[in-house]
């Protein structure tokens, strides 16, 4: 018994010293959805986006598809980009591929939360140029606003996402998903500090009155979205004011009873309010 015991570990062992040659020596992933494209797909797809070469869907489509595939196809493919920004230099849709197809190269590539690295010269600043190219050609545009979005939050850049997803709110501030958008790139700008009660962590004021505004815009819109309720609590919360964090608490339960987290907050949030928890300090603010 002993013996086979040494042999199943040792194989784990060696099952796992493989499967970390793996991950460090392959960064392409496995496609999320569905199998990655044939080569006939892909043939498709590319006499698709050659004969509409600024029609945004067929070339995302293409380099998606082509990313999925195999991100050095895509690191190659780029160049048929930057061609497209030489013939066609004061369309907007040109540079905003250009930048789309940098990004989605080093978004193929192993996740920077797994550890991949994030090839700023390569990829990513490639990219930055394009998009801040397409917003300068055209500032009404969404798209390429969109992009520098999705690209300061890949690299966890909260507080540069969170400024060009403030100017796309500022052309279209009653869209849902915007705001909804705006709420998910704030929860991450609510804390300065560790968590412990020797460096406890602080809510910034800033960002606790502006969940709480763009809460309250979501369910402007739709007053039982659940995305806005909880950030709601979450900015009741942030500022100390406990009762009616616990109220807009109870509120989410009667939409969406089966959430047992929101259950748990609102008996954190009664617990805090017998004794005060030292590792998470409130923004002193008033709300309302």
């Amino acid at each position: 018994m002993k013996s086979k015991a040494i042999l199943v570990v040792t194989a784990l062992l060696i099952y796992i010293s493989i499967g970390e040659k793996d991950i460090k020596c392959d960064p392409t992933p496995e496609p999320i959805n569905g199998q990655s494209a044939t080569e006939d797909e892909l043939q498709a797809l590319d006499t698709q986006r050659r004969g509409d070469p600024l029609n945004i869907g067929k070339n995302i489509k293409y380099i998606e598809a082509l990313g999925k595939k195999d991100y050095r196809l895509l690191a190659e493919d780029r160049k048929y980009y930057q061609n497209l920004t030489e013939k066609y230099p004061a369309e907007s849709v040109a540079w905003y591929l250009l930048g789309y197809a940098n990004l989605e190269t080093q978004k193929n590539l192993l996740p920077v939360v797994f550890g991949g690295a994030i090839h700023w010269d390569d990829y990513i600043n490639p990219a930055i140029d394009g998009f801040t190219k397409a917003i300068s050609l055209s500032p009404e545009s969404l798209d390429a606003y969109h992009g520098m979005v999705d690209l300061y939050e890949y690299v966890l850049f909260y507080k540069d996402a969170y400024r060009y997803q403030k100017m796309i709110l500022e052309k279209v501030p009653n869209d849902l998903e915007a705001n909804l958008r705006m709420l998910d790139i704030c929860k991450h700008l609510l804390l300065i500090g560790h968590a412990n009660y020797n460096d406890p962590t602080y809510y910034n004021p800033i960002f606790v009155r502006e969940t709480y505004n763009y809460a309250t815009k979501v369910l402007d819109l739709d007053p039982n979205n659940v995305g806005g309720l909880m950030a709601l609590m979450t900015a009741y919360g942030g500022a100390g004011d406990y009762i009616k964090a616990i109220s807009v608490g109870k509120k989410i339960l009667k939409v969406r009873p089966e959430l047992q987290r929101i259950e748990r907050e609102i008996n954190s949030y009664y617990f805090k309010l017998k004794i005060p928890d030292r590792r998470y300090i409130p923004a002193d603010i008033k709300l309302e």
